[in-house]
């Protein structure tokens, strides 16, 4: 008996040490938080094409690559994360079909799908921000290990918005959530990154507007207008109106300012057309949103365009069910433009274009000879001035009449003297 108690203690002995060091494993796991920096960035829709996909390693990118030196940093961008552990390994999937199931979403999609499966975020609502001489930068620690699952955590980071003091919109349909499988081992020394950088990027609906300004003649004929000058302005939630400043579009922003006298504030830009009847709104790209254009400076001859011209620029280039979605201008669809530049289409047709109606010109004197329609002034004071003839036979009885009276005046003094 004492022979089976020592064996027993022997073994207890001996697998202390294991439990011991499989307990600390886990503890150190749990202990060791990781640090993921989103880098965010945004991406103009029209420079896709010349754009070279970032592949995320866990390192900072260098300013060189496409996704720093051809894309602009997003303050004000706003993620949920999840601890998404429990459904990886319910799944049954392998790493990389669990990754390639949330590629295939959308951030909005991902959403969805995780609320219905009861999956509520760890961290909600956090935004980029500036961060020394970068912004869009977000920094947050997540435990590498799963205590509850027992097993390395998964997270899925997920973009909500961009807050709407950031000036830029983007396309939630067209953002992927981010996946992070714990542990990530950098590429170079093979070792677990305390420290991971991630750099999402959205591709941003950002429009240059253009139009033609036409002249619409008396007799019905059109031409193009040269020297006619418009501003563009906004109403903000407080219905005021806020001008486009001349300073160009800068990391995907404008800046809009109050003015009293938009005609004559320098600081306000201004578009004016060309011989072609164009307009263009060069160094400035617009988000989504409603805009309204007015007429500062019309054309000599042509009446001034009074009311206000709508500008509306969509979220997207297509809605959900895939249909082309225009710059609309003055209720006319405005053609996209092929590399930064109006289609000759465009030129052609001078559309979308706004009009401005000739000044009637005022009756003019009849030259032809013709006998006048209606009386002229000079006949109308023929009729109460004598002509120059009779002004002579006038003048004539006149004298002959006052003679007369002064014979008649003369013989009546003479016989009262008579008397």
């Amino acid at each position: 008996m004492q022979k089976k108690l020592g064996k027993f203690v022997l073994f207890v002995c001996l697998l202390l040490p294991l439990v011991s060091i499989l307990t600390g494993m886990k503890g150190t796991a749990a202990e060791n938080d990781v640090q993921i920096v989103i880098h965010k960035r945004v991406l103009r829709d029209a420079d896709l094409p010349e754009f070279t996909p970032h592949q995320n390693d866990g390192h900072e990118a260098s300013q060189e690559t496409d996704i720093l030196s051809k894309t602009s940093s997003l303050d004000g961008a706003i993620f949920d994360v999840y601890d998404v552990t429990r459904l990886y390994q319910e799944s049954g999937l392998e790493e990389q079909a669990f990754l390639e199931q949330f590629n295939e979403m959308s951030c909005k999609f991902a959403a969805d799908f995780l609320r219905q499966r009861n999956v509520t975020p760890i961290y909600q609502g956090l935004k980029t921000d500036s961060e020394a001489a970068d912004g869009g930068v977000l920094r947050f620690n997540v435990a590498s290990y799963n205590q509850e699952m027992s097993a390395n955590a998964v997270y899925l980071i997920v973009e909500t918005g961009v807050d709407p003091a950031a000036g830029v919109t983007v396309d939630l349909n067209q953002t992927t959530p981010l996946v992070v499988m714990l542990p990530v081992l950098d590429p170079l020394t093979n070792q677990a990154m305390q420290t991971i950088h991630i750099y999402p990027k959205n591709i941003s609906y950002l429009r240059s507007p253009y139009f033609f300004k036409i002249g619409r003649k008396t007799d019905g004929t059109e031409l193009p207008l040269a020297g006619a000058v418009f501003v563009l302005y906004r109403t903000n939630s407080e219905g005021n109106r806020e001008y486009l400043d001349m300073s160009p579009t800068a990391e995907l922003k404008n800046k809009w300012i109050p003015s009293s006298d938009p005609a004559s504030d320098p600081a306000i830009s201004r578009y004016t057309s060309n011989s072609d009847g164009l307009v263009e709104m060069k160094d400035h790209y617009l988000p989504a949103g409603t805009y309204y254009l007015e007429e500062i400076q019309g054309v000599e001859g042509y009446k001034i365009t009074e009311e206000q011209i709508p500008l509306v620029i969509p979220e997207s280039e297509k809605d959900a069910e895939g249909n082309a979605q225009f710059v609309m201008i003055n209720g006319q669809q405005m053609e996209e433009k092929v590399n930064d530049r109006v289609p000759e289409s465009a030129m052609t047709k001078k559309e979308p274009r706004i009009y401005n109606d000739e000044v009637p010109k005022k009756e003019l004197p009849n030259t032809k000879g013709d006998p006048p329609s209606t009386p002229t002034s000079t006949t109308s004071t023929s009729k109460f001035l004598p002509r120059t003839g009779e002004q002579r036979t006038l003048l004539l009885t006149g004298i002959g009449m006052l003679l007369l009276f002064i014979v008649g005046v003369y013989q009546r003094k003479q016989k009262r003297s008579k008397q």
